[in-house]
């Protein structure tokens, strides 16, 4: 492995450490049990052990190093190698963000996550649409409906598409959020991201619908 790559691989093992040793640090003035499942009014209705979010954290970051190995389209992650370390890297500041506001809220402030988790939700679909133009056709990361997957065009498109409007919608949603009353917001959310995987989903079969016949003529 080359030396920027140890680094690279060593800035995200960092930020996955980061809130596990402190997690240690505290680990006795934590309850057994903390919160995994907020409800629409933003209260906790479940709850996990507390070795539950580190092992979650840890086996993200293992699943990541596994699907390019796996996927029949192993190829391809060479091509978007830039691309799916970054993607790799938000979604570990993000989890691991969460870890310590789940921490923080337990033994030093009761943090309203009934606003804070769906609309940060929100601009990280922003963040994630800004590279989705960049993702190559594989079967793990992206728009993985049978029309991308058979067409590399199809798939180019609707990557295309669903990153504009991931990145706008994310990111106007995520504000749209941070001003709506708790249940609200969390019915926004819900009502927005099907509408995010739905639209590119559509567009993906009507696109390849057209490819199709424009070919059969």
């Amino acid at each position: 492995m080359k030396k920027e790559n140890i680094i690279k691989e060593l800035i995200i093992l960092i930020i996955l450490a980061a809130p596990v040793v402190y997690m240690l640090f505290v680990w006795n003035s934590l309850p057994e049990q903390l919160p995994i499942h907020w409800n629409f009014a933003g209260e906790v209705d479940d709850y996990g052990p507390k070795y539950l979010f580190p092992l979650l954290n840890i086996g993200l970051y293992l699943l990541f190093i596994i699907l390019p190995k796996i996927d029949p389209r192993k190829k391809n992650y060479t091509i978007f190698s830039s691309t799916y370390y970054k993607l790799r890297l938000i979604l570990t500041v993000f989890f691991s963000m969460l870890l310590l506001l789940v921490i923080y809220s337990l033994l030093y402030s009761n943090i309203d996550f009934g606003k804070i988790f769906p609309a940060g939700f929100m601009f990280l679909i922003a963040i994630l649409g800004n590279f989705m133009s960049t993702i190559r056709s594989n079967y793990f990361i992206g728009i993985r409906t049978p029309w991308t997957l058979n067409n590399e065009e199809v798939w180019r498109k609707t990557h295309y598409l669903a990153g504009k409007l991931w990145f706008y919608s994310g990111l106007l949603g995520g504000i749209i959020i941070l001003f709506l009353d708790k249940q609200t917001a969390q019915y926004f959310a819900i009502a927005l991201l099907i509408l995010l995987l739905l639209v590119p989903s559509a567009y993906s079969y009507i696109y390849y619908t057209k490819e199709t016949a424009k070919n059969e003529l």
